[in-house]
């Protein structure tokens, strides 16, 4: 397991991108090195930052939702994807994770599922 876990969140809505700060700034062992409001700009910023975790809003992915996942696998092999959304966790989860994605994690279960989900996709790498 990857010992200090480097992290680019990617999230357009200020409150979210806020409280994703703020539980992450909780835990040791987890560093947040960026944030995009912007799926290219979140790209970027896990290429460039070195990001071991890109954790992206699904409303981010576009047109091309899920499948954007397969996109940024190709572009970043060596950056874990956790997705983030209000959607439906077994409907999106298993789309994800079949694209790609280490994880789909709901907002409303933020609070207690997403570090837990950052932590198990970087196991192994």
């Amino acid at each position: 397991m990857v010992r200090n876990i480097r992290v680019v969140i990617a999230e357009d809505y200020t409150f979210f991108t806020d409280t994703l700060k703020q539980l992450l700034s909780t835990y040791s062992g987890i560093e947040l090195v960026g944030e995009a409001s912007a799926m290219v700009c979140a790209v970027e910023a896990a290429r460039t930052l070195e990001a071991h975790v890109l954790v992206i809003d699904i409303k981010l992915l576009g047109e091309a939702g899920l499948d954007a996942i397969c996109e940024i696998r190709s572009e970043l092999p060596q950056t874990q994807i956790v997705v983030i959304g209000d959607e439906d966790e077994k409907v999106y989860s298993a789309a994800a994770h079949g694209r790609g994605a280490a994880a789909y994690v709901v907002k409303s279960a933020m609070c207690h599922q997403l570090v837990p989900a950052i932590i198990d996709s970087c196991k192994g790498a």
